[in-house]
């Protein structure tokens, strides 16, 4: 891969939704729909009745849970292709499943990877999930490599904060010598102040739903533990940016939340090291990741960024069959990489 650095040019999107669909909050709330789930498991069945709950060891004691769709036979088939959910998210959410689903059907094996306490994992590791901790993803890299068929070589896929960490992940992995083929980053959360406050500041059906989700999982990290972990100063903190607050100086190495904050930002330059084909997409109107978050970014010739005036947050939902643009820009990417 070449060295070269430059300025980002977004790469014009050739997606264009009907007018109907061009509300951004309808198509986040639509992307994620339960009732998008059952029409995908309906139209596509075969990722699903394939998968099988793996343990992962991850080193240090750290165990994650990921779920294997492996190709038939001894094979990886086209490739294996690993997947990360968003903040809150899990291997079932509905725009990483439509995208599994999609990619198995064209002939490749999926890990659909589940980070530390998301996908009911919140009892298998005492100290909570923390964002800047990527040993737990470089981990399970090397857990796969070591017992899937094509893990030694496999594709990364992330969605929102999930792209956070899938970006990060590749950098760290290929520093620890591990290969990996390309990456697709979703929406990805590349500035977690400005998404937390977008969140906080914004219309109240992501504030609730984002806070709902973290008072559950801190409510399953005290019952899995019990008398180890109080959460209860964040699960009653009336913001997000205000349980971060407190919950930084606690679980993670910075006293600043802001501190934190900042160390997974991945704004400016912080890209530029990355050695993996990437394809980033996002949407100028998403409602809780800021384009101005784009602007300036240095990324490596091989990294691509496309940007779309429609799509909303993880949506890019096309047509009334509900099928996503993201899933044909991922297929379109593997493929280019054969």
């Amino acid at each position: 891969m070449s060295d070269q650095v430059f300025a980002a040019i977004p790469q014009t999107s050739a997606y264009q939704p009907p007018g109907w669909l061009r509300n951004p909050h309808f198509q986040s709330v639509l992307a994620s729909s339960a009732w998008r789930r059952r029409l995908i498991a309906s139209r596509r069945p075969g990722m699903q009745a394939t998968s099988r709950r793996l343990t992962l060891n991850c080193g240090d004691g750290v165990r994650l849970y990921a779920h294997a769709s492996p190709r038939p036979g001894a094979s990886a088939g086209r490739g294996l292709v690993i997947l990360i959910h968003g903040w809150e998210g899990c291997h079932d959410s509905v725009y990483l499943f439509s995208m599994a689903s999609r990619l198995w059907d064209a002939g490749y094996s999926i890990v659909r990877l589940n980070l530390r306490d998301h996908g009911y994992s919140h009892h298998l590791n005492e100290e909570p999930f923390v964002s800047t901790r990527l040993t737990d993803s470089v981990g399970a890299l090397r857990a796969i490599a070591q017992r899937l068929p094509g893990g030694e070589n496999p594709f990364l896929m992330g969605f929102s904060m999930g792209g956070n960490v899938a970006l990060r992940t590749a950098m760290a992995a290929v520093e620890d010598g591990l290969k990996l083929r390309g990456l697709l980053a979703v929406s990805p959360a590349i500035n977690p102040l400005a998404t937390t406050r977008a969140i906080d500041e914004g219309i109240l059906l992501y504030r609730t739903y984002f806070k709902r989700k973290w008072v559950r999982s801190l409510r399953a990290k005290e019952a899995a533990f019990p008398g180890v972990h109080d959460l209860t100063d964040m699960r009653e903190a009336p913001t997000l940016e205000q349980a971060t607050e407190r919950f930084a100086p606690r679980f993670t190495p910075y006293q600043d939340y802001r501190d934190y904050l900042s160390a997974y930002t991945l704004t400016g330059d912080a890209l530029a090291a990355l050695r993996v084909p990437t394809h980033i997409l996002t949407a100028e109107d998403d409602p809780v990741i800021p384009i101005e978050d784009f602007e300036g970014l240095r990324l490596p010739s091989d990294v691509r960024l496309e940007v779309s005036e429609f799509g909303g947050h993880c949506g890019f939902i096309k047509s009334r069959a509900l099928d996503c643009h993201t899933d044909d820009v991922g297929l379109r990417f593997l493929n280019e990489l054969d």
